[in-house]
């Protein structure tokens, strides 16, 4: 009882989160224990409609197995907290004690009851048998199987001397094939729905999982980058001023956005101030704090372009690592960053004039593989890299504009 009650609630008595197939086969064991467990008092007014009548015997003992089995069964389940948990005989002791049901009242008490009044109440006793067959079947074919001869045994006993009443001897019929697809049908749906929604919840926090550990990537790569080169005896004087607010900026970036987390996200409910995600906003603040580099930055025909929050982020990160990638490893003379708009699409480019490489025999290290490639392709975007030894490199990440550029088109003209 106490698993199923947690089940219900979706909690284990930890309070840690269960899954929702289990949750499903919960809901479905106290839907069932309610249609089985609502007929008893149907079948005591039956048994208070008997008295004085002389029913035979063997109609009351088989109605006391009926009650009292599907009492135990369902204390059996409930305490289980699923039809799974118990071994497949107890549903065949199940559907066996409905079938005695019927054949002894069709042996020993008049046809004339069986068709409009509930003295014999095997009929309304067995549909919540059958609807509970494919609980512990699984299988419509399977549940079809066991649950059709029912149906038929039951035509077999009403039928006789009630032929004037043959529409509602062959609806009853039906209605209990109907009752077991029904419940199949429900059964392996709501079930898929818990397997769907667990999976769901798993590829989430493997992607969330992914995510932090990309992210921290990011900063381990930048950071360990900075301080190899602030290490180094043979740094330019006049390059230490923009290493040394770079590391701070680092140092900045790393509290705020790793160590702080959890605690933002535990004390914190005040939302984040709202971010600029237009293209030239993003460029701005990934430029930030490479003053050192001889940089040329032309945004003026992508002024109004709205990125979406991943591709903001992803084009930062990636023009982040790009800048660092010609600081540490370019030599060049002269980096621009060129965005541009047109025919719907927009891209931002980092072309420098430094040593280059030959992308055909150079393996991509984490810089260019993680945090541009494959940041900026989960989002959707596309990246070309263009270069040739001595002849510099191009980067460029596009997408599509998801708000209309304000005076792109009109600053060409």
């Amino acid at each position: 009882m106490p698993g199923l009650i947690s089940a219900l609630r979706g909690f284990d008595a930890n309070g840690c989160a269960l899954k929702s197939a289990l949750q499903v086969e919960a809901a479905i064991v106290v839907v069932l224990a309610m249609l089985r467990l609502g007929t008893v008092p149907l079948v005591a007014v039956s048994a208070w409609a008997w008295r004085g009548l002389g029913v035979s015997p063997a109609a009351w003992v088989v109605m006391y197995v009926a009650v009292g089995w599907s009492v135990a069964y369902f204390a059996a389940i409930i305490y289980r907290g699923s039809f799974s948990a118990l071994s497949w005989w107890w549903g065949a002791v199940d559907v066996a004690v409905a079938v005695a049901a019927l054949v002894v009242s069709g042996l020993v008490l008049p046809r004339d009851w069986w068709i409009g009044t509930w003295l014999v109440w095997a009929p309304g006793y067995v549909n919540p048998v059958v609807a509970t067959i494919p609980a512990w079947l699984r299988s419509v074919p399977r549940s079809l199987a066991v649950g059709s001869p029912v149906a038929v045994l039951y035509a077999a006993f009403a039928w006789p001397g009630n032929q004037t009443e043959a529409t509602a001897v062959i609806n009853n019929t039906l209605c209990y094939v109907l009752f077991v697809l029904t419940s199949a049908m429900l059964g392996r749906t709501v079930r898929q729905l818990g397997e769907r929604a667990d999976a769901s919840q798993a590829c989430a926090v493997e992607l969330a999982t992914d995510l932090e550990l990309a992210s921290y990537r990011f900063h381990v790569h930048n950071a360990t980058g900075l301080l190899a080169r602030l290490a180094q005896d043979n740094n330019p004087e006049e390059l230490l001023p923009s290493l040394r607010a770079q590391a701070a900026r680092e140092a900045n970036r790393l509290r705020n956005e790793i160590l702080n987390a959890r605690q933002r996200s535990i004390s914190n409910n005040v939302p984040p101030p709202p971010v600029d995600l237009t293209l030239n906003a993003v460029v701005g603040r990934s430029v930030a704090g490479f003053g050192q580099l001889p940089l040329d930055v032309r945004t003026a025909l992508s002024r109004g372009v709205q990125l979406e929050d991943g591709e903001a982020v992803a084009v930062e990160t990636a023009l982040v690592s790009l800048l660092y990638n010609v600081q540490f490893h370019a030599r060049a003379h002269e980096v621009v960053i060129h965005t541009d708009v047109r025919e719907g699409l927009w891209e931002v480019s980092v072309a420098d004039d430094g040593i280059g490489f030959d992308p055909d025999k150079v393996e991509y290290k984490f810089g260019l593989t993680s945090q541009v490639i494959d940041s900026a392709r989960r989002n959707g975007l596309t990246v070309s890299i263009e270069s040739r030894p001595g002849e510099g490199t191009c980067v460029t990440i596009g997408g599509r504009v998801s708000a209309p550029a304000n005076n792109g088109e009109r600053l060409r003209r």
